[in-house]
């Protein structure tokens, strides 16, 4: 329950490279609570169609989060470079997709504007979908902080622990 969780941070934090393990745990932690949600969701929705409707950003999202907390766990360098370039394309893909987005609006914006259409309702949709999308980014850029700090912090651990 919550206690073997904490016991499970307490038994890592026996030195800096600890802390630092359990404060991106913590995180990948609270990060991956709503892919787990739109899994559940999705394989609810599933059962009662008839059909999968699983999809494969959401699970391969969670296998990368996996990896994450196992890679900070075993104190992993190489994991975590590893996981740190997975989320450097995933996030180059994600600002990739804001640029889509944003000219299409402009585009959209164009035509309805052109043709004296009232395209608000679409405008305000993608405004928010931009700005939910620059959160996720800033939230990734975090992680991506994170992870790079602890894969060096564990490398100088393990270069010392050689001498």
């Amino acid at each position: 329950s919550v206690m073997v969780a904490l016991a499970f941070f307490d038994k890592q934090k026996v030195d800096r490279v600890g802390e630092k393990v359990v404060q991106f745990q913590k995180w990948l932690f609270i990060v991956s609570i709503p892919y787990i949600i739109n899994i559940i969701l999705q394989i609810a929705f599933a059962a009662e169609s008839g059909s999968s409707i699983l999809t494969t950003a959401n699970i391969l999202s969670f296998l990368i989060f996996s990896l994450g907390i196992y890679a900070s766990y075993k104190r992993n360098a190489a994991l975590l470079l590893i996981y740190f370039i997975i989320w450097v394309v995933l996030l180059a893909f994600q600002i990739i997709a804001t640029i889509v987005v944003i000219v299409a609006l402009a585009i959209i914006g164009a035509a309805c504007k052109g043709n004296g259409v009232d395209c608000s309702t679409i405008m305000g949709l993608g405004a928010v979908a931009i700005v939910l999308s620059s959160l996720i980014d800033v939230a990734n850029i975090y992680q991506l902080i994170l992870v790079w700090r602890l894969r060096k912090l564990i490398q100088n651990e393990n270069d010392y622990a050689q001498l």
